[in-house]
């Protein structure tokens, strides 16, 4: 029915609106041949550090040229006081006997990382995050 007709029918001079328009929906095609649009976005290096570090985080720190995993101690502003572990065989980390607490600058902190587990009776544990960081023999 249109308008016209709707206006006969009821007997009266006012018009009816009519009835809304349905949108279309657009479909946009977001494929590319960019290889950098494929990649998934947590591959990328910048998107790795997600937030600051805090008490009680672990994280890979580099020092003099060396990366170690460690645990944050304490802050301030854009320092971190970090405990770190040492290297042993096999690519274990154990916490070594006397405390290795250094305060690091925040471009020193590499990543936050998992909790490290334990690989074996003896205290030594295994940080996956830390192969990318180990040299390759």
């Amino acid at each position: 029915m249109s308008k016209k007709n709707k206006k006969k029918e009821t007997g009266s001079d006012e018009e009816i609106p009519a009835a809304p328009r349905k949108m279309r929906r657009l479909r946009i095609d977001s494929a590319s041949d960019s290889d950098d649009n494929n990649v998934p976005l947590i591959v990328h290096k910048f998107l790795e550090v997600t937030a600051k570090p805090k008490k009680g985080d672990y994280v890979i720190v580099r020092y003099e040229g060396a990366y170690f995993p460690g645990t944050v101690e304490n802050t301030d502003g854009d320092l971190y006081e970090i405990s770190t572990m040492t290297f042993s065989m096999g690519n274990t980390f154990p916490w070594p006997e006397q405390c290795h607490k250094i305060w690091y600058q925040k471009d020193a902190v590499e990543e936050k990382i998992a909790v490290p587990t334990l690989a074996n009776s003896r205290g030594f544990y295994r940080v996956p995050e830390m192969d990318k960081f180990m040299p390759k023999i």
